[in-house]
């Protein structure tokens, strides 16, 4: 069983600057402080410098997001589970998010001591691109002109 999931799957189109809204679960193992960290890395899994972000509630509880400078802790009990609604906003896309569980050894969040416990990972894809359409309505009616242009001069 996995410690922590989305409902996003293993890809998601995204574009710079969106807000991404999905579901985050996680349970924890045994009783103890939790928290969730993230960090983007790029296609190749290589760590993109000073993107580790924590995660916390909103000020009305309803919902999380992604912040670079703090993390939300849970006091759990063994087997509890949490759902959040999460709304995350990157800078970038093509690039793949990875959430960790971490549990605290100490009194505070410290990503080099605590533990992880489970992650999940998502890819973000840039949207594709629509092809730009042509206007038709104007070069018909440039055309039709034209065309009588075309029309008169032949009659003259």
């Amino acid at each position: 069983m996995p410690y922590v999931s989305t409902d996003l799957g293993s890809s998601v189109s995204y574009g710079a600057g969106e807000e991404l809204s999905f579901e985050l679960a996680f349970t924890a193992p045994e009783a103890g402080t939790y928290y969730l960290l993230g960090a983007l890395y790029d296609g190749g899994y290589n760590y993109i410098v000073g993107s580790l972000f924590g995660v916390l509630l909103s000020p009305d509880g309803s919902y999380v997001f992604n912040s670079g400078e703090m993390t939300q802790p849970w006091d759990m009990g063994e087997s509890e589970e949490k759902t959040l609604s999460c709304r995350f906003v990157f800078t970038g896309t093509n690039v793949i998010v990875g959430l960790f569980l971490m549990k605290m050894t100490g009194d505070a969040p410290s990503f080099g001591n605590d533990i992880e416990v489970g992650s999940t990972s998502v890819v973000l894809e840039s949207p594709e691109q629509e092809p730009e359409r042509l206007d038709l309505t104007a070069l018909v009616g440039l055309v039709a002109v034209m065309g009588l242009a075309g029309a008169a001069m032949k009659s003259m």
